[in-house]
This record gives structure tokens, sequence and C-alpha cells, in this order.
């Protein structure tokens, strides 16, 4: 006799023989791992910023500074603009916060 392997619950250690569930709970690692990330980004964008100067001041890798502001700019949080470098008087892509606080 064959039995199925139940699903593993939200929350809690897993039992033998039970499947881990795909898709992060709320208190998992990796989610409050990304919401850290996610606040530390967004509290940097008050003013204008590019990738390049968002990886200086947050100290993170450029992936997850990358795939989070991807991430935002789908969700309609952040919005972005072209700046002209200082520099190199090209025209630069950068983030900033719509809107008032959020």
């Amino acid at each position: 006799m064959m039995t199925a392997k139940k699903e593993a619950p939200t929350g809690g250690a897993r039992k033998h023989g039970e499947r881990i569930v795909i898709g992060y709970h709320k208190d998992s690692r990796v989610f409050r791992k990304n919401q850290v990330i996610r606040k530390k980004i967004l509290s940097k964008l008050k003013s204008p910023k590019s990738v390049k100067d968002l990886i200086l001041e947050t100290e993170l890798s450029y992936y997850y500074v990358e795939k989070t502001i991807d991430e935002l700019f789908k969700s309609g949080v952040i919005g972005y603009t072209r700046i002209r470098c200082h520099k190199c008087n090209r025209l630069m892509p950068h983030y900033q916060r719509k809107g008032g606080r959020r």
C-alpha cells in the first residue's frame, strides 16, 4: 500500500515525509531578509539615486539591489527618471520613491 506524502504545515518543524511548500512564509528567514533589504533600499531613495550609488550606500551586492529595484518598480512603489551625470554629461537612469511617505 502506497501512502501519499502530506503537505508541510506553514510554520514550525516538518515531520518525516512532509514536503516543503514552495513560496515564502511570512515568518521565513528568506522573507525577513528580503524585507530588510527592501527597507534599506527604500530609505536611501529619498532623493533620486542610480543603481551604482545604491550599491555603494547600502553595501549590498549588485544582485540584491537590482532584484529589489525591479520588484519595487513593478509594484509601483518607486519611479524611474533619467538625470544627467555631472561627470560625463550622459543621461543616466535614476530611481526615486513615488508619492509621499509610504
